[in-house]
């Protein structure tokens, strides 16, 4: 990617907004994820049609959870876990917007956001184009994203970075983990087997 500069997103209508600290520069990696849960979430939202292309693929900016900031609006975000054991998954409540996804676990210090919601100006300059696709193995139909680096590779030089930079104790924030656990984001909902199901039937391109 060509630059890392700060970077704001928001939420649809602009209630939560939010910084990513030196977006674009080694600690981030751009990737159009097709995998099953996102397209769940998406669904769950009712925003499919704004962040799902059309083989179901999701626009993420990954990147250490110490570089995001929400600067407004904290009180309006809520969190879903569309799977089992799966990621955390935060969004805007007031506008069903998706914010990020994060592992809960801290050591892994990793989180996903949401490409489409970053100022619309400067993000394709920032974040460059997307790097790769990842688990096209779930994609509804041909990938619309067709460059293909092996996922592992890419994920585990993010994932090596990041940790490096956790363990040194330079940063261990998160702000979504942070806010839940001091109660000021509620616990997660945990969709029952049925409400996947339905959102996995909605997925589906025909």
């Amino acid at each position: 990617s060509s630059m890392a500069a700060d970077l704001e997103f928001a939420c649809s209508c602009g209630a939560v907004k939010g910084v990513c600290r030196d977006a674009g520069g080694r600690m981030g990696i751009r990737v159009v994820c097709y995998c099953a849960d996102c397209q769940a979430f998406a669904h769950f939202l009712g925003r499919a049609g704004d962040y799902l292309d059309a083989a179901g693929g999701t626009d993420i900016y990954q990147t250490p959870p110490s570089r995001l900031e929400i600067t407004q609006g904290l009180d309006r975000i809520k969190q879903v876990v569309v799977s089992p054991g799966g990621m955390q998954r935060f969004y805007a409540a007031c506008c069903m917007t998706p914010l990020a996804n994060t592992i809960p676990a801290r050591n892994l210090p990793f989180a996903g956001t949401f490409v489409r919601n970053y100022d619309a100006a400067s993000r394709e300059e920032i974040f460059g184009p997307a790097a790769s696709a990842v688990f096209v193995k779930y994609a509804q139909g041909e990938p619309v994203m067709k460059k293909r680096i092996a996922t592992p590779f890419l994920v585990l030089d993010l994932m090596r970075r990041a940790t490096r930079e956790w363990l040194s104790g330079k940063s261990r924030k998160n702000v979504y983990l942070d806010a839940a656990s001091e109660g000021l984001i509620g616990a997660p909902q945990r969709l029952t087997a049925d409400e996947r199901a339905r959102l996995d039937a909605m997925a589906v391109r025909t």
